[in-house]
């Protein structure tokens, strides 16, 4: 379980037998790992993957789980329910499950829930394909809650209780597709486009490039953004805000499907003020800190970048464990905040320490020439619970306004001019941090 937001990706876990767990059989909370013909049977769930995105099942057993005379420990679903395969308390981006057996669970077969907490306006269950799995003698063969873009095909259902599919709230674009042509192998989606573009360029992303490998027509289905969808081989979009936006995609034979995705950036093109080219800039201008038990080392990241050039990487080893405080001084004259109302960047962190961050993240303060200074406290950490999912190992946006907002406390004394930025980070424990920031601008 990823309790400090640094992710373990990229694994295949195949032919592993986990059964009789007390809990979890399986439990994981990281993106893009693979599980195959993995046994997860007779625990209180088989596999628990909250906040796993990009997630592949295939071939699984996980069955007989939470029964009343096993284990069952922590029933979530409803009516002291358990389930075989569960995606709940944590996103599920951009996922597969094909060809599983879940059999007997007390509760769902495979269940996916969104933020039960917000009823889905926080997250949803989000672009899945669930299909030739058998789900039998469960009480629900699928159970779906706070779920968007599902393509239900091929699965065999035997005497589930109370229902074969159950969409019991907020279940938008569940489409469930019927055999007409015995159909038995999926398609394969290809999607070419960037990753990142600029605030108002016109983004291309091509699918044309999919296949089916015998041969039959596809048809397309994407959703870009909250809004944006579409059925043909291409889309085109323009991205009129900065910030995250998942770029969705499914291609179908007439029963199969397979999908595709980007975790997609959208930058400003707006001066950088210390994040282009100026870590080596020494005192008084530049980057320093303010933590004597801590060192840190600055450098120009052109590897780990989003605008320009390159990122400004704070390396902090050692590290005190208390708050460590990174100031830029403009190595010029100070900026007027005249006609000025947000501080905005894109931030990337990695804390080895778990449970990673304490207290509230990131700090954020504007210091004058005379000294006049003011601080944005956040309402909450963003750190520890970053706005979207993705951003625990990517990037995430930050428009900090200058007079506060519901999510920013300001304190202190608005300086009519700026001559220092501050950007507070506070950890748990002593481990080294990295920071990354980018993008780093007045607007």
């Amino acid at each position: 379980r990823v309790l400090n937001q640094w992710v373990s990706t990229g694994n295949l876990f195949e032919e592993n037998d986990c059964s009789y767990a007390n809990n979890n059989c399986v439990e994981a909370w990281s993106p893009r790992n693979t599980w195959r013909r993995n046994k997860a049977n007779h625990g209180s769930y088989g596999f628990w993957l909250g906040a796993s995105d990009q997630n592949v099942l295939v071939e699984n057993e996980a069955s007989y789980n939470g029964l009343s005379d096993g284990f069952h420990n922590s029933p979530h679903l409803p009516d002291a329910g358990h389930a075989g395969i569960v995606f709940m308390f944590g996103p599920s981006s951009h996922t597969v499950i094909r060809g599983n057996r879940c059999l007997g669970n007390n509760g769902a077969g495979i269940a996916a829930i969104g933020d039960l907490q917000t009823k889905g306006q926080k997250w949803r269950a989000f672009h899945w394909i669930v299909e030739q799995n058998t789900l039998a003698d469960n009480r629900w063969g699928i159970y779906l809650r706070h779920v968007c873009m599902f393509d239900l095909a091929a699965n065999r259902f035997e005497r589930n209780l109370l229902a074969n599919v159950e969409r019991a709230e907020n279940t938008i674009g569940v489409v469930e597709h019927v055999d007409t042509a015995g159909i038995t192998v999926p398609p394969r989606a290809k999607l070419a486009g960037p990753s990142v573009a600029h605030v108002g360029q016109l983004v291309a992303f091509d699918a044309s490039e999919s296949r089916d490998p015998n041969g039959r027509a596809l048809t397309y289905r994407w959703q870009i953004g909250p809004d944006e969808a579409g059925s043909a081989p291409k889309m085109a979009h323009t991205f009129h805000a900065a910030g995250f936006y998942r770029v969705a995609l499914t291609v179908n034979n007439g029963l199969l499907s397979d999908l595709a995705w980007r975790d997609f950036y959208v930058v400003e093109d707006l001066p950088e003020l210390g994040t282009e080219e100026q870590a080596a800039d020494a005192e008084p201008r530049g980057w320093t800190w303010n933590d004597v038990g801590s060192k840190v080392a600055f450098a120009n990241d052109a590897a780990t970048r989003l605008i320009g050039k390159g990122s400004l990487r704070a390396h902090v080893d050692p590290y005190s464990g208390g708050r460590v405080t990174l100031r830029f001084t403009l190595p010029g004259d100070s900026v007027g905040l005249t006609g000025k109302t947000r501080l905005v960047f894109w931030l990337k962190t990695r804390n080895e320490n778990v449970p990673a961050w304490q207290d509230l993240n990131p700090l954020v303060a504007f210091i004058g020439p005379d000294g006049a200074r003011l601080q944005l406290t956040p309402a909450r950490d963003f750190l520890s619970a970053p706005t979207d999912n993705e951003a625990r190992e990517g990037w995430t946006y930050f428009a900090v306004p200058l007079a506060g907002s519901a999510d920013w406390q300001p304190s202190g004394d608005k300086p009519s001019a700026v001559k220092s930025f501050e950007f507070g980070f506070d950890s748990w424990g002593a481990p080294p941090l990295t920071v990354w920031i980018d993008g780093l601008s007045l607007k």
